[in-house]
């Protein structure tokens, strides 16, 4: 897990992602920040915020 900071906002993202996969990952969890709760899920026991 990677944590990005992108205007001023972190995103615990996976390590090795695409362009296009980090676009539309952080599109993804605005979206989802926008309209639902802002808790992190979780995926084998790590959490991320998609």
């Amino acid at each position: 897990m990677k944590v990005h900071e992108i205007d001023g906002k972190r995103y615990r993202l996976l390590n090795m992602l695409t362009d296009f996969q980090l676009k539309m990952y952080i599109h993804l969890i605005n979206w989802k920040w926008a309209h639902l709760p802002r808790e992190p899920g979780f995926y084998k026991g790590v959490p991320y915020d998609a």
